[in-house]
């Protein structure tokens, strides 16, 4: 998708740098913005993971915690990673929440991520993972 996903953003999201407040150094780009604090430019780039769960939501739900955790060990070497959860649920069902919580609490406590905010909302049954990184 890297070739779609940079002409996309050429045609449709390029936005003139004029357009950028003072500390935002170069932007718009793939997943990634540079921007100043403190004296120092930083990167923060961002990655999601999408999941649809389907009527065996544990195990879809193991699946993706799993595609998680290996995105997880890919990003290792950045020291500040931070993670959005974001839930879209049909129902409540808390035995599975109770064991999904408890699943990527562990996945990030293992990694030294904190799970910093997200959404749940009701509607049709998915998982999202934004992965927040800053360099």
């Amino acid at each position: 998708m890297s070739a779609i996903e940079f002409s996309i953003i050429e045609k449709y999201f390029q936005i003139s740098s004029d357009c950028y407040p003072q500390d935002i150094v170069m932007g718009s780009g793939d997943d990634a913005a540079v921007f100043a604090a403190n004296r120092q430019n930083k990167t923060l780039t961002s990655d999601f993971l999408h999941t649809k769960l389907n009527s065996s939501k544990t195990q879809s739900a193991d699946n993706s915690l799993h595609q998680l955790s290996a995105f997880l060990n890919k990003t290792s070497d950045i020291e500040h990673r931070y993670l959005l959860l974001n839930l879209s649920l049909t129902e409540t069902n808390e035995q599975w929440l109770a064991y999904f919580s408890e699943s990527i609490h562990q996945i990030l406590a293992d990694n030294n991520i904190s799970l910093i905010g997200g959404d749940t909302t009701s509607g049709g049954d998915f998982i999202v993972y934004q992965l927040l990184m800053i360099q």
